[in-house]
């Protein structure tokens, strides 16, 4: 019994960590867009900007501008759009050093609806590129604070006076009150939190968050993103040649952190920004260019606490940079984001979670395994000795399925079936996709779906045209990559994708199936149906059965070498009895079938194999 209480506890912490979302998403897509700074206006460069939700419902949007960056002209500005305004109030400047730079704003409103502004001052030359001793090493970071939702400020506090931190992205408050404002050492491209338990009244600054690459390589501008397990998340840009996040965590709210290490998330030698939404999900802004340039700006989200990501859609694409995004979200459940436009422009967007998902691309590149960890020696042994009780059991019958060899016969027939080049009948695509995208090809009532790389499409009887569907991870597919498609005989639609299940019932209506409704493995290569409506799904990680019309238990996981030579599935096909079922794998055909045993019989081939293997019985004894 203790036993099995811990293997509850395990699957539940692993589906609540790692699955913690169903990924629905309620309402219309939103987006608005604004400019908030032009090059060639009042400004002739802008950059670094900072937003954030004042409590009248206005947004308010700080950047640096002047002739050049680190130019000693270069001061502060702010604006604001009121709540029923359509377009930015004009720039006003808040923070001008007479002959100095300033840099790097910060916003934030604390909770008790303080608005503060943390900058750096530039006290040595801003000509040319910074080196130490110039430019951002030689800057100090600066506060000022207002009541009055930014019409007037206090005068300026210098938190550290040492030279050569900056801030860039937004603090993070707890929910005890204490405020982390995540700052960078540009001399040592190392990152810090400066940590305030009274409001501001006093700070102090946390151990180094240090991967030791040093000036112009190491790890800055870190964003920081508390979790639900409290531990709060440190994801920094990277200068180092291999263009990848870094990361590091502080359990122990803020002050002492892991050592950083390279994760699978590129970076474009570039800020990124962290939000945590308001269904759980993690939303976060990014240049994911390994070659270095800025010029695609994208959002991913992550339904598992920033395990992993694999929903993108592109805010920006070029021709020229966008970057240093700022995200917030306002009491409305809408997203905010502020962002360096080409050549010294200041941008706005606003947006929902659904409109993310309108045109989103998907990916598992990124992705973790979504995995029940293994019982360790400890478990077994407690296992074996918990028993105290001989309750005899009766030997009867049971179906167990079971691996069992492929003849040649076999191998060659379903070599030829699993070879077979998918054909798209005469049907032209809108809009208009290579053919070699589609991936799976049903039909249901006389209406063709195919699957694609980049969407499910529907061609209605008697029509020569199939339409995209449009709608994605709400009222349609998880995801717009197609992997797989498969009807039953009740004519419902099962879609395959990298991020879980989707189900169009006869009703119209969608439902999305994840780790969180049962699904063992999510990222989804091959579908397949037998007679009695059972869906067998191949993924990357083994082969699960689904039985949804049955009562009871409906997900029987099928992995490791007990059932298939190799996990990673590629294809599946189901014998016309239902049994057995054969699967394509990255190390070649395997069949699982069902075999009839009583528990007697089951004993002694463990029996026999133990012997075998283990106690080395055998007739050559010493």
């Amino acid at each position: 019994m203790v036993f099995r209480k811990q293997f509850v506890n395990i699957c539940i912490i692993i589906l609540s960590a790692l699955l913690m979302s169903s990924l629905s998403i309620a309402g219309d897509p939103v987006y608005e867009a604004r400019m908030v700074s032009y090059k060639g206006g009042e400004i002739e460069f802008s950059h670094g900007s900072t937003i954030v939700g004042l409590s009248d419902g206005s947004l308010m949007c700080a950047w640096y501008g002047g002739s050049r960056e680190k130019g000693n002209d270069v001061a502060i500005f702010s604006s604001v759009l009121a709540s029923n305004a359509d377009s930015w109030s004009p720039p006003q400047v808040i923070v001008d050093t007479p002959g100095k730079s300033e840099g790097n704003p910060v916003l934030f409103l604390d909770r008790k609806g303080v608005l503060w502004l943390f900058y750096q001052t530039m006290y040595g030359s801003g000509e040319g590129p910074t080196r130490p001793g110039t430019g951002w090493t030689t800057c100090k970071v600066k506060a000022i604070t207002s009541h009055d939702h930014g019409l007037t400020w206090s005068d300026e506090r210098i938190l550290i006076e040492e030279l050569g931190y900056l801030t860039r992205n937004k603090p993070l408050q707890l929910e005890n009150g204490t405020i982390l404002l995540p700052i960078h050492d540009e001399r040592n491209w190392l990152s810090r939190i400066l940590i305030s338990k009274d409001d501001g009244a006093n700070w102090e600054m946390s151990e180094r968050i240090d991967c030791g690459l040093g000036f112009h390589i190491g790890n800055i501008e870190p964003a920081l993103l508390l979790r639900n397990d409290n531990s709060i998340l440190c994801y920094m840009r990277s200068g180092s040649d291999n263009k990848k996040t870094w990361q590091s965590i502080s359990s122990d709210g803020g002050f002492n952190w892991t050592t950083p290490v390279e994760i699978e998330v590129p970076n474009a030698d570039a800020a990124l920004d962290l939000l945590k939404l308001d269904d759980g999900k993690v939303l976060m802004a990014l240049n994911p260019n390994p070659d270095g340039h800025r010029k695609l700006l994208t959002l991913w989200l992550s339904s598992d606490d920033a395990e992993s990501w694999t929903v993108f859609r592109n805010m920006e694409t070029g021709p020229d940079y966008s970057s240093y995004p700022c995200l917030i979200r306002s009491k409305d459940g809408l997203i905010h984001m502020s962002y360096s436009r080409p050549k010294g422009g200041i941008k706005q967007v606003t947006f929902n979670e659904a409109w993310v998902w309108e045109q989103a691309l998907i990916s598992g590149d990124y992705k973790l395994p979504n995995l029940v960890l293994a019982l360790d020696s400890e478990d077994d042994a407690e296992l074996m000795t918990n028993a105290t009780t001989y309750i005899p059991v009766p030997d009867q019958s049971f179906a167990e399925q079971i691996r069992v060899p492929v003849t040649n016969k076999e191998r060659s027939k379903l070599k030829r079936h699993f070879d077979i080049k998918l054909t798209l009948p005469d049907v032209e695509l809108i809009p208009n996709i290579s053919s070699e995208l589609v991936t799976s090809i049903v039909e249901i009532n006389g209406h063709l779906w195919i699957g694609t790389r980049e969407g499910l499409f529907r061609q209605q009887s008697g029509s020569k045209k199939a339409k995209r569907h449009s709608h994605y991870g709400h009222r349609g597919p998880l995801a717009t990559e197609i992997t797989a498609l498969v009807a039953d005989s009740h004519g419902i639609l099962y879609v395959g994708t990298p991020i879980g299940l989707s189900v169009l019932k006869i009703d119209g209506t969608w439902e999305s199936i994840q780790g969180r409704q049962g699904l063992p493995v999510e990222e989804i290569t091959a579908l397949a149906v037998d007679r009695n409506d059972r869906i067998w799904i191949g993924t990357t990680q083994g082969a699960t059965l689904y039985t949804p019309y049955e009562k009871g238990r409906q997900w029987y996981y099928r992995a490791g070498k007990r059932y298939l030579i190799n996990d990673r599935i590629s294809g599946i096909f189901v014998a016309p009895e239902g049994m057995p079922v054969y699967f394509n794998t990255a190390k070649g055909i395997s069949k699982i079938e069902s075999v009839t045993r009583t528990l007697s019989e089951k004993a002694n081939r463990i029996e026999k194999r133990i012997d075998q293997w283990h106690r080395r019985l055998s007739a050559r004894r010493f």
